[in-house]
């Protein structure tokens, strides 16, 4: 008994090193500047009522409240651009106990740590465990879900308490994100089937979700009448196919979700050729080896709890691509399986350590170790791009009267840097696609020194610099460049002299 007892506690500290492990690294990731779709979460939580926020998510948006009602408290706590993350980096952290305990529950303690270190270290979800939206939430009260309805169908006497918290949960993860849906749905089919004497229970736990729901159902209905044009986007990336599905597939599990017409990811970057080399020989090892086993007689038992994690592990994809079955539409993009993650993580697990120990040790840390390496290099090589220090270094050299010019990269306003801007430098600030390289022909004229900034991008081109016919009129005196998913450049440009054409 009491050495039971110093199992449980070494247990229980190991996956609360993980959670450190897992905390740190999304804490330090969230200093990245915000971009891409978290800009829009900045303009949405930044200087709004909550009352006007919701407004523009029913009017604006795809996705459900909850991400963005967390992230408004949170840009309450300090500065909006960084504290707006708060509820995915907390989410991110608390998904690695929650997938111990599901592997603990479906699986072993051995499979469930593993597990554990594989969420924690996974790049795919440390780029959504720092992202301010709603995936990391999603993904976390999905897996909760899970680890409350083994709890409420485990003891049938247990009353109506366990099942109240697990309809609170699958409340949670479907006010998060939509696609939660899918393993949420996936979870009741396994209860109905493995689970006989607990279907009027989660019959009428569905019912209480959806009376919880009921609010939001207008709402629903009013982002659904506008939600075409993003499937239509969606599917211009990544139409239904064997490629799209691959995609979905390889960057959730072990690379990173950057895939779009500025930027797409390689494999070969994250988690890199080495990275890979070891997941592969680790998945590889374990997979050897139990078919030896196999072979020789010692073959692995399903049972139903094991069916659980494969229903669930699939449901994601087999969802989006259902989904995609309209033409000219598609969910194909790997961040909407990201509920499914926490499964295919403990399912991972149990292969791994469904080994001798040494081995079980050896083919858990290779594949660890790869993912580790992956995560290490998306922080240090391929971060957001780094508009807040382009801006801070603007602000060290900027003068009054002189100019300021951006190549943006995306639709909408420039809000990757008006975020990090002085109101004075902000007001300064104009956008290629509005006047073009004008500026520097005033420049010309009045002596005036310009400011360039902005990513090298397909879309936006080399760095931004005095047009051809004006070159020769100035000189570049400082420049900077900052690594990361898109570089960003800035330069300060001055006129040799103030002269006419």
């Amino acid at each position: 008994m009491e050495a039971s007892k110093q199992n449980t506690r070494l247990w229980w500290g190991a996956v609360f090193a993980l959670g450190l492990l897992g905390f740190a690294l999304r804490a330090y990731g969230a200093g990245e500047s915000p971009a891409g779709d978290e800009l829009t979460m900045y303009t949405l939580v930044h200087n709004r009522s909550f009352g006007s926020m919701m407004t523009l998510v029913v009017d604006q948006e795809k996705t459900p409240p909850l991400g963005f009602a967390l992230s408004w408290l949170g840009s309450r706590l300090g500065a909006a651009d960084t504290w707006m993350r708060a509820p995915s980096v907390l989410a991110g952290t608390a998904l690695v106990p929650l997938v111990a305990m599901l592997g603990a529950r479906t699986a072993s303690r051995a499979a469930g740590l593993v597990a554990a270190a594989l969420v924690a270290v996974s790049p795919f979800l440390l780029f959504y465990g720092i992202e301010s939206r709603s995936y990391a939430l999603a993904a976390c009260f999905s897996c909760a879900s899970l680890v409350l309805l083994l709890r409420a169908t485990e003891d049938e006497r247990a009353g109506a308490g366990p099942w109240v918290a697990w309809s609170l949960a699958a409340l949670a993860a479907f006010l998060s994100h939509y696609t939660a849906v899918f393993v949420i749905a996936a979870s009741i089919v396994w209860v109905l089937i493995a689970r006989p004497g607990a279907r009027k229970a989660i019959l009428l736990s569905c019912g209480g979700i959806g009376l919880g729901l009921l609010p939001w159902l207008p709402s629903f209905l009013t982002q659904l009448s506008h939600s075409g044009d993003e499937a239509r986007r969606v599917a211009s990336l990544a139409p239904l196919g064997l490629r799209s599905v691959w995609e979905v597939i390889s960057r959730s599990l072990v690379g990173h979700p950057v895939w779009s017409s500025l930027r797409a990811v390689t494999l070969q970057e994250v988690p890199g050729t080495a990275g890979l080399v070891l997941i592969l020989t680790g998945v590889g090892v374990a997979t050897v080896s139990v078919a030896i086993q196999a072979a020789r007689g010692d073959r692995p038992k399903p049972n139903a709890l094991h069916g659980l994690l494969a229903l669930t592990a699939v449901a994601s994809i087999v969802g989006l691509v259902i989904g995609s079955l309209r033409p000219h539409h598609s969910m194909l993009l790997p961040r909407n399986a990201i509920c499914s993650l926490p499964s295919i993580a403990v399912l991972t697990g149990l292969l791994l350590t469904r080994q001798p120990k040494a081995l079980a040790v050896l083919a858990s840390l290779l594949v660890a170790i790869g993912l580790l390496l992956g995560s290490l290099t998306s922080l240090r090589d391929l971060n957001r791009p780094n508009m807040r220090a382009a801006a801070h270094a603007i602000e060290g050299r900027w003068k009054p009267g002189d100019a300021l010019l951006e190549s943006i990269y995306f639709n909408g306003p420039p809000t990757d840097l008006t975020a990090h801007l002085s109101p004075e430098l902000r007001r300064q600030l104009q956008v290629t696609r509005e006047v073009g390289t004008k500026p520097f022909e005033q420049a010309v004229w009045i002596g005036q020194t310009v400011f360039t900034v902005g990513p090298v991008s397909p879309r936006t081109g080399p760095p931004l610099g005095p047009p051809p016919n004006l070159k020769s009129h100035f000189k570049a005196v400082w420049t900077q460049t900052w690594k990361g998913l898109l570089p960003v450049t800035a330069t300060e440009w001055q006129p040799d002299t103030a002269r006419k054409r």
